[in-house]
């Protein structure tokens, strides 16, 4: 029997969602951006798209730590390119964003349930979302500055090469 509220467990089940649908984003820019020759991009992403399959290890493992019943519901298909490099780097902030406020609203929904079990795990993941926000703003900001040099774009791929992906979130468990 689970110690959360049901309304608490159906968010943290659509989160797992959220966080496979990240994965599968990413991994459809890593993709596309192999196709580009933007090889370091490509990698940066590979390891962001398994960043978020942690994620939802993450959430998964914690579900039934306590208990609970983990559903796994369709996936929404990614797109498999985009109008622009740009364009790619502008939906990566949004959608972190996106992933922001659905963690918030899960705190939310913890707090006024008084489940108490499942503040460390979602302030750890608010805690990472602030860096991963502020990770995609950089990079967006970077890219409005290059305007389209040919010169800045490899460096920038360049760069996006030897970025260190951190997290704070740790994967437990078989």
């Amino acid at each position: 029997m689970s110690r959360l509220s049901s309304e608490l467990i159906d968010g943290l089940n659509e989160q797992i969602k959220i966080e496979l649908e990240s994965f599968y984003i990413y991994h459809a820019m890593a993709t596309w951006f192999e196709s580009l020759n933007w090889h370091n991009a490509s990698a940066f992403f590979k390891n962001q798209s398994q960043e978020e399959f942690q994620h939802a290890e993450e959430f998964t493992r914690f579900l039934l730590d306590i208990g609970a019943n983990v559903e796994f519901k369709t996936l929404g298909q990614p797109p498999s390119k985009w109008d622009s490099i740009k364009a790619a780097l502008d939906e990566v902030l949004a959608h972190e964003r996106m992933v922001t406020d659905k963690i918030s609203a899960l705190f939310e929904i913890a707090q006024k349930n008084k489940d108490f079990i499942a503040y460390p795990i979602l302030q750890r993941f608010l805690e990472e979302q602030v860096e991963e926000e502020a990770n995609a703003s950089e990079i967006v900001a970077e890219i409005k500055k290059l305007k389209g040099s040919p010169n800045g774009m490899v460096m920038l791929d360049k760069e996006l090469g030897v970025r260190v992906i951190t997290t704070s979130v740790q994967v437990t468990g078989a």
